[in-house]
């Protein structure tokens, strides 16, 4: 069995019959070393996914075996997170918008299914700063955005889903289209300098406040 770790061979400390599970411990050990941790695995060119991992942690590993391991550090992974969700936000920003033009010609099941999209695409943005905020080690109560505390920022988003969830019990399609197109989409597309901000401080090269 060879294993190696961002294209470099590696000697791991395994039982003689390693499991595809007993690898991956070693190799997460192996990186904690450096201050990284397991990014990706492959085993014998194909990608193990998450899923995958939890159902072949058992499988006994093969002499012939090639398993090939990427590592990074945290930041580093937190940084392609957020340079992902910022390419990610027009097209949030783009779905508000047709989702309040769906409700000026009356497509109510069309506007309510995208809108559900659009949230649950945010809930993953929302988690990504939360993580972010633990890796980089921001305090979000002083970080200034554009006048405003993170928190703030944050808050008034949160405001704004739930005065669009209101509209959407009270069936108020117009008070619905209106907080879509010119408030929840341009705040939506805001959150994009708390990505930029986020990144230069996860890169070391922004102060903790403007």
């Amino acid at each position: 069995m060879q294993v190696l770790i961002n294209d470099q061979s590696v000697d791991l400390a395994t039982e003689e019959k390693p499991t595809l599970g007993d690898v991956v411990v070693q190799a997460e050990k192996f990186a904690s070393k450096y201050g990284k941790v397991i990014t990706q695995i492959t085993v014998n060119g194909e990608l193990i996914t998450a899923e995958d991992e939890n159902l072949r942690r058992f499988d006994e590993c093969d002499s012939s075996d090639e398993i090939n391991m990427l590592m990074d550090t945290p930041r580093n992974i937190i940084v392609a997170a957020l340079e992902e969700a910022d390419s990610d936000i027009p097209k949030i920003v783009e779905s508000l918008k047709n989702v309040a033009a769906h409700l000026q010609t009356g497509s109510r099941r069309a506007a309510f299914s995208l809108f559900s999209q659009c949230i649950e695409q945010w809930k993953q943005v929302i988690n990504l700063f939360r993580i972010a905020e633990s890796v980089i080690g921001v305090n979000t109560k002083e970080l200034m955005i554009e006048g405003r505390t993170l928190d703030n920022v944050q808050t008034e988003l949160l405001e704004l889903l739930v005065e669009t969830k209101k509209s959407m019990q009270e069936d108020d399609a117009i008070t619905l289209s209106d907080l879509l197109e010119y408030e929840l989409a341009p705040n939506v597309e805001q959150q994009r300098e708390i990505i930029k901000h986020l990144i230069c401080m996860a890169n070391e090269g922004c102060a903790a406040q403007d």
